[in-house]
């Protein structure tokens, strides 16, 4: 006995434990792990916990801070190192961080706009202002609901599996704040919401950021919740040199951090064991490089693990039973008995419901919430949008709490092209100004070819897949929309250009939209055209004139490519019927005519890199003395959006003009590298003034080209050479930024 004894002295000895006799504590030594901030450099927490369930060490209580808030909250859940290690490989760090939304989850309205502009800065008291942080959290928030959901049950996070705490920082009061209660998902992401990058989460009316600002390392926390015994992971912070502070990563993290510091070097003495992964090379944001994080991790535990496995082998020693939480299982299907929304103000209730795909009362899978929530978040109304499962007796009551996109925004973009030259984007947007779910946006495009585009749209969350449900009180989304372009337009004689003219062309729709889907819609509207055409460089008068028409039209569209630019599947179809009147002195009063275009373009994906894009046009007119600009023209690589204008390869913008036009082109894109792209087209296509002669091959256009295509941070830039059978010199074309 005398031996055991002096043996068990000896290991406290060691660890630096002491003992008032040669007799052993009653109870069990509590161990708690202390996990530090530090981004990405965080995911070595990952790798330590492993080797210190390899030693066999029991851990009591966790506490953390930002990452080491999020895989100590997890691992408190219950999640296992394979399951931790399984999460964040498969994760795009890359979207989850940057509140990226999946085109395909955006509102058709918002799709064209999601890629216009550079720059967004909010308007606060009639002044242009810097936003609280450059993303919601949104994609964070979503991600980390969905692996807490398992423990939904649980507010006080003392009754988790293992104990658990967390720190963030009161922003207003510059104070630390401990979270011990309320919704874990939350409260993670409130500990990890780094100043500048993520705005602050509203907890108890406190607005809150990471809790590395104060306190990046809360043993002291750790220790009143019951532990005697510190394990210490410290992956944080170290200051960098003036010559190291050379990236704006570095000069936030430094920023953060360096407040803390005090706090951490007392810290890190109440550690028993204190674990230092080697963190040189690495930063907040090397998420990319979590293999070797999570190995720095581990190895820096494996140096200690003498320590650990002498600790493990004296709490063993008692004959307190130390149990090991199950491991966490994931929720498949909930009950959900009722449904409630909670943060709403300029929104109506109506509109959130009516997008549920789901009924309710209803068994209902995360999945289903998950693209609810995504798609309610692709209508840009919100900022951000998260759920919460309240238990009832008979099932789960599910709350949306949401927070409202009510700032208005100041945009701007720019754009270059050969056709349309240097353009500046000019853009004011306001949400819920005039009525509830309403939205006003006027953007204003200054160069060569100005033009002015004004919307007021009514979202009223009416789908006609609902007309006869429940939810079909809703009436369809409205709006309206003024659009005035000035434009130089040239007239052709074979590949010669004859003359130039000026074209004016002002137009004011009044429409209704049915949304099928974020990628179909339904347009019925009515269109007043006012259009002039004015000499400009050897003009003939009696091309010159000017026109009033009153247009009704149906539309119909679909969007569903996974990129705006370079897509590698997915669809965008337009079709549209257009019945014209004319109206003006110049146009004898019994003049109408119908224009009819459909135009398709499929992705063919072949590969991961490599896919075809086909595409269709088609269009025609019905009836008499129909004016120039309600033709079709033919040529150029601008997709200006202009009515009746069909790119074509190897073609001068706007070349061939004429009633009746058919084109078919194919494009084969290869993603050479990431983001870089080589892309070879050709197009075939013929004019005329008679629907049947487009079927003879006599007089047919004929094209082909070869692109470079970029897309860069600041938009597509591409390079494009080609030649035609029209045009038989050699063609270049380059764009650089988003086309507008």
């Amino acid at each position: 006995m005398r031996v055991k004894v002096f043996i068990i002295s000896c290991l406290l000895f060691a660890l630096g434990l002491t003992v008032s006799s040669q007799e052993l504590p009653s109870k069990r030594p509590k161990v708690g792990l202390v996990l530090s901030g530090g981004g990405a450099k965080g995911l070595a927490h990952i790798g330590v916990i492993k080797v210190l369930e390899e030693a066999g060490v029991p851990i009591d209580y966790i506490g953390g801070t930002s990452m080491g808030a999020i895989i100590g909250g997890l691992y408190a859940m219950g999640y296992s190192v394979p399951q931790l290690d399984s999460i964040v490989r498969s994760i795009d760090w890359e979207d989850l961080l940057t509140d990226k939304v999946l085109r395909q989850n955006l509102a058709m309205i918002e799709k064209d706009e999601d890629v216009k502009y550079l720059f967004s800065f909010p308007i606060r008291d009639k002044k242009i202002a810097l936003p609280s942080g450059i993303v919601a959290g949104q994609n964070i928030s979503s991600y980390l609901s969905n692996l807490t959901s398992p423990v939904y049950k649980i507010k006080d996070f003392a009754k988790l599996p293992i104990p658990y705490l967390c720190l963030a920082t009161d922003i207003e009061r510059g104070k630390p704040v401990i979270l011990k209660k309320g919704n874990l998902a939350e409260a993670m992401r409130a500990s990890m919401a780094i100043p500048t990058v993520f705005t602050p989460e509203i907890i108890d009316s406190m607005a809150l950021l990471d809790g590395g600002l104060i306190n990046n390392f809360p043993v002291e926390e750790v220790k009143k919740m019951g532990a005697d015994i510190i394990i210490g992971v410290d992956v944080g912070f170290r200051f960098y040199k003036q010559n190291e502070l050379n990236s704006m990563v570095k000069i936030i993290e430094q920023s953060i951090f360096m407040h803390s510091l005090d706090h951490k070097i007392d810290n890190n003495q109440k550690c028993k064991i204190l674990i230092k992964p080697n963190m040189l090379g690495f930063n907040m944001s090397s998420f990319g490089k979590k293999d070797s994080l999570i190995l720095r991790g581990e190895r820096a535990a494996r140096q200690q693990f003498v320590a650990l496995k002498q600790l493990a082998d004296y709490l063993h020693s008692f004959k307190d039973t130390i149990t090991k939480p199950s491991p966490i299982k994931p929720v498949d299907r909930i009950d959900v008995k009722d449904v409630d929304v909670v943060g709403l103000s300029d929104i109506p209730k109506d509109f959130v419901l009516s997008k549920l795909p789901f009924d309710v009362p209803s068994k209902v899978e995360l999945p289903d919430i998950n693209s609810f929530i995504e798609q309610l978040y692709g209508t840009r109304f919100f900022e951000r949008i998260t759920y919460d499962l309240e238990p009832m007796d008979d099932g789960i009551k599910l709350y949306f709490r949401v927070i409202e996109r009510n700032t208005n925004y100041f945009r701007a973009g720019l754009h270059f092209d050969r056709e349309s030259k240097t353009t500046l984007l000019l853009n004011t947007t306001f949400r819920n100004k005039l009525l509830r779910g309403s939205k006003i946006s006027v953007d204003l495009a200054l160069g060569e070819n100005p033009s002015l585009s004004a919307l007021f749209y009514k979202n009223t969350g009416w789908n006609p897949r609902n007309y006869f449900g429940a939810r079909s009180k809703l009436a369809p989304d409205y709006g309206l929309r003024i659009q005035a372009h000035s434009l130089e337009v040239f007239q052709y004689s074979g590949n010669k250009r004859l003359a130039s003219f000026t074209f004016s062309d002002v137009t004011s729709d009044v429409f209704l939209q049915a949304n099928v889907s974020n990628n179909d819609i339904f347009n019925l509207g009515v269109q007043g055209d006012f259009s002039m055409l004015s000499g400009k460089v050897n003009s003939q008068s009696n091309l010159e004139s000017s026109y009033y028409y009153l247009n009704f039209y149906g539309l119909y569209k679909k969007d569903s490519y996974d990129q705006a630019y370079y897509p590698s599947r997915g669809a965008r179809i337009t079709s549209e019927v257009k019945f014209c009147k004319g109206l003006s002195e110049n146009v004898q009063a019994n003049q109408w005519f119908w224009q009819v275009t459909f135009r398709s373009n499929i992705i063919l994906p072949v590969s991961s890199r490599f896919c075809l894009n086909n595409g269709f046009t088609f269009g025609t007119l019905f009836g008499d003395s129909i004016p120039s600009h309600y033709q079709f023209f033919m040529g150029g690589m601008t997709n200006s959006g202009m009515r009746g204008v069909i790119p074509f390869v190897g073609l001068d913008f706007m070349q061939l003009t004429n009633r009746n036009a058919v084109a078919e082109r194919l494009d084969f894109q290869w993603e050479a590298w990431k983001d870089n792209f080589l892309i070879l087209r050709a197009n075939a296509g013929k004019v005329s003034a008679f629907r049947k002669s487009l079927l003879n091959t006599d007089d047919i256009a004929f094209g082909y080209g070869a692109a470079w295509g970029f897309r860069s941070p600041i938009g597509p830039m591409e390079l494009s050479l080609m030649t035609s059978n029209k045009n038989p010199k050699l063609l270049w074309f380059i764009n650089i930024g988003y086309s507008f």
